[in-house]
């Protein structure tokens, strides 16, 4: 029997999920037009199974290589000779999954990596040729998919990849490289800010303006989530209308991918009812409790002053004009935790204000408690 998933990648025979197929095909026609693609939005809206579900899809036609940047740190990107051979260590474990791979691309990976192995480190200056070898040497195109690609943000050896693929897609008619390159996370690839320093002075990067962001909706549509629910109907015969249910997530959610999966998952795992009253308990349970999202979602709003404030004046009904280059507007946006309504900037969905809500009315208290007891 399928569930419902709030952790990890979705599949479709295991979990109730939404429909992407949409959002994988238009990803593809970019893909085939050979343009280099960054995907960027906030926790758990979806990226890693879109990536997942997307290298699927493009090994029908290409060679994908579909590696993550999370686990990589201080020894991987320690010099760019150190990254020239984890990166391809990587691709290496891909070789064992990747179709129309042929016998050239995989044994040239291999090869290169156990070559280095003692010393894990492979010239820089070598990276470059090789990829346009394997490139030139492959039956199908090449595709590069890197997730997590935030992880890499401070290293000056992952800047100087980006601007030796840079180099390559600008020379593309002479030099054979990657047929496109994505990368997602959740900041902004094109504004990487990387630190150079030891005095920790910091300076933004736009070693990646030759990309294109991928700004359509990622967020879950109403017909979607009806669509969802059906199956979900048709394993369990709750006698829910599904279209009013659908509709009522949407007037929380907005379709934030966890919370729709979380609303459901809540209703589904404690036995509540698949009405407005159900919807209105697990929204409930959601607000209270301590999860890994929120907690990222709240040390996110700490570090980041200016993204409070901005939360704070919206939440106190402050009219705000959504503006890209404002910091703060610009650092909740990049979080999904607010919208750009028609030029005005928002709180994302109901969930998110009701949990902003009661921090500030906490904090508030708080502060009012301390400067009673200190007159006192």
């Amino acid at each position: 029997m399928r569930y419902f998933n709030t952790t990890g990648i979705c599949y479709p025979k295991k979990h109730y999920m939404v429909d992407i197929s949409n959002r994988l095909a238009d990803i593809e026609r970019r893909v085939d037009k050979g343009e280099y693609i960054t995907i960027n939005r906030g926790r758990q809206y979806g990226k890693t199974t879109t990536l997942y579900h997307l290298t699927n899809k493009l090994m029908e036609n290409y060679v994908v290589f579909s590696i993550s940047f999370e686990a990589m740190g201080e020894t991987e990107f320690k010099t760019e000779d150190t990254l020239s051979y984890y990166f391809l260590e990587r691709l290496r474990a891909e070789t064992k999954f990747a179709k129309n791979i042929n016998d050239y691309v995989k044994n040239a990976i291999c090869n290169i990596v156990d070559q280095n192995a003692d010393e894990c480190q492979i010239k820089f200056s070598l990276l470059e040729d090789f990829i346009s070898d394997i490139c030139v040497k492959s039956d199908k195109p090449i595709v590069l998919i890197i997730d997590e690609v935030d992880s890499a943000s401070n290293y000056e050896s992952f800047i100087k990849l980006l601007r030796m693929l840079r180099s390559k897609y600008l020379k593309s008619e002479q030099i054979a490289t990657f047929q496109s390159v994505i990368l997602a996370g959740v900041y902004g690839i094109k504004n990487l800010k990387l630190k150079v320093r030891p005095d920790s002075d910091h300076q933004y990067n736009s070693p990646w303006n030759i990309a294109v962001s991928y700004t359509a909706d990622m967020s879950l549509p109403t017909d979607g989530i009806n669509q969802m629910l059906q199956e979900y109907e048709s394993d369990h015969h709750t006698g829910m209308d599904t279209a009013a249910i659908a509709q009522m997530i949407t007037d929380y959610t907005s379709g934030y991918p966890f919370f729709v999966s979380r609303v459901c998952q809540l209703i589904d795992e404690q036995s509540l009812t698949w009405n407005k009253v159900g919807i209105i308990n697990a929204v409930k349970i959601l607000l209270r409790e301590k999860n890994t999202f929120f907690d990222e979602i709240f040390d996110s709003m700490n570090n980041y002053s200016s993204m409070k404030t901005v939360i704070e004046m919206l939440l106190n009904g402050q009219y705000l004009t959504f503006n890209c280059y404002a910091k703060g507007l610009d650092i909740a946006s990049t979080f999904n935790i607010i919208s750009d309504d028609k030029g005005q900037a928002k709180i994302a969905n109901k969930i998110f204000e009701n949990r902003f809500k009661n921090y500030f009315d906490f904090e508030k208290s708080i502060s009012t408690n301390t400067a009673i007891q200190t007159q006192g």
